[in-house]
């Protein structure tokens, strides 16, 4: 039997099954579909990624700098506008607002754990620094309980 599909000659496909033929299509629709998906998700990726601080000073020894007294002081004044700071205290000096109204929500687990040591320290060893350290990014104190709870398993 000839005859003319889609202007060509049918002898040519015999073998044409028209169900072989829409499977093929959804397949391909499944496998952009796919595509886009994977697609979408490393858009998310790349954003969730962005949304963390910048971990260049997460290699800093936080136990050096918290069992020197003197050390944690420097960084605390720092904090409190008290004296210069050098480009690491910077560093995480310029995010500290956002740390504490957002608990530490953009934090690497680094980050969080650097934070928690520097707290607990600073707490006992400093109290009257950290009073003002307190004063200065809580000044309603409603921020430094849900960040203590946001850092404590770290």
């Amino acid at each position: 039997m000839t005859g003319i599909l889609y202007g060509i000659n049918e002898d040519i496909y015999t073998d044409f099954d028209q169900k072989t033929f829409i499977s093929s299509i959804l397949l391909d629709i499944n496998i952009t579909q796919v595509k886009m998906k994977l697609l979408i998700l490393s858009a998310f990726l790349v954003l969730a990624a962005a949304n963390t601080y910048s971990p260049d000073n997460d290699n800093i020894d936080i136990e050096s700098v918290v069992s020197d007294v003197d050390v944690l002081r420097d960084f605390i004044n720092c904090f409190n506008d008290n004296t210069p700071c050098d480009e690491v205290k910077s560093d995480f000096k310029k995010d500290l607002p956002e740390v504490f109204e957002t608990s530490c929500s953009k934090c690497t687990d680094k980050q969080k754990h650097i934070f928690k040591r520097f707290i607990d320290e600073a707490k006992v060893k400093l109290p009257s620094e950290y009073g003002i350290f307190l004063q200065k990014y809580d000044t309603q104190g409603k921020f430094i309980q849900p960040l203590q709870a946001a850092i404590s398993g770290f």
